[in-house]
């Protein structure tokens, strides 16, 4: 009886440090892709210079051949500079070339937002070569589905997303229309009005293809849905560095984006996160918040 007591005992503690080892390889994995992804991201960002661009592919490029479970991150993290390199080449002479149009400096910024579509077509391609569904959450989404506060799946509220839209929405409105009636020189007009309606119209559903979309779901096929989801969320916040915002401010759009990509994968769909986005885009232009630099 004692020997088969000891040796349970010592199976159980095989699986035991079998378990910890998995968790321990799990957690360097999670870390190397976490590096991968984000200092792509931020290296284009803090350093949009052509070699560094290339130096950047061409390692990505090796890591894809070398290590083929990281070749997913690798071909995404890839499409993600190739998509940045044509953005940042294309985005100046085409505002520029609007501006001889006659077109307004507000317009020709918000038309340039279509740029974006370059990232989308580099990160399609990629699913291509790996013969994956392109994106998971091609869906409405559930407005039903409930988000948990502080931490999305665990916390201490359980509103459905619908009301969480709704608080988000006015407690949002409330913030900047408190700002706007601070600054003595802000004048409301119907064309700022319709410039805000259209770059958020624009920019939002674009920009949630391609994070909470397409990147979300290459990410989610290397590693858990949470580092996933976490990994996502600070790439969006420093991708907005190359658009003058302060890397601090970067850094807590990243934490923001958080409850962005959670609300995608509690709902199943983009529908939410893009209203969510929308409302964000909509009162940043129109306070001024987002400036049109030409």
């Amino acid at each position: 009886m004692q020997v088969q007591n000891d040796g349970s005992k010592g199976m159980l503690q095989s699986l035991i440090n079998i378990g910890l080892e998995f968790k321990r390889k799990n957690n360097i994995r999670n870390l190397v892709i976490f590096f991968l992804f984000l200092t792509s991201v931020l290296f284009t960002q803090l350093f949009p210079h052509y070699l560094i661009m290339v130096i950047i592919l061409t390692a990505l490029f090796l890591v894809s051949l070398i290590f083929s479970s990281f070749r997913i991150v690798a071909l995404t993290s890839s499409a993600f500079v190739c998509g940045f390199s044509i953005f940042h080449v294309l985005e100046d002479p085409l505002v520029n070339w609007l501006l001889q149009s006659g077109i307004s400096p507000e317009l020709g910024v918000i038309l340039s937002r279509f740029l974006l579509v370059f990232y989308i077509v580099f990160l399609l391609l990629v699913s291509v070569i790996i013969r994956s569904k392109p994106i998971y959450y091609w869906k409405v989404g559930d407005f039903k589905q409930r988000l948990s506060f502080p931490w999305i799946w665990k916390g201490f509220d359980h509103p459905p997303i619908w009301l969480f839209l709704i608080i988000f929405s006015i407690v949002t409105c409330g913030i900047f229309l408190v700002n706007i009636s601070l600054n003595p020189n802000f004048e409301i007009s119907t064309v700022l009005l319709i410039y805000s309606f259209l770059f958020a119209i624009i920019n939002a559903p674009l920009e949630e293809f391609i994070w909470r979309g397409i990147i979300l779901s290459r990410l989610s096929e290397s590693t858990d849905i949470v580092s996933a989801l976490l990994i996502t969320s600070f790439g969006f916040g420093f991708y907005h560095y190359s658009l003058g915002i302060p890397l601090a401010i970067c850094l807590a759009f990243g934490v923001g984006s958080i409850y962005m990509a959670g609300l995608t994968v509690k709902s199943g769909g983009l529908l939410p996160v893009v209203i969510f986005h929308f409302v964000l885009n909509f009162w940043m232009f129109f306070s001024g918040a987002i400036t049109v630099h030409i």
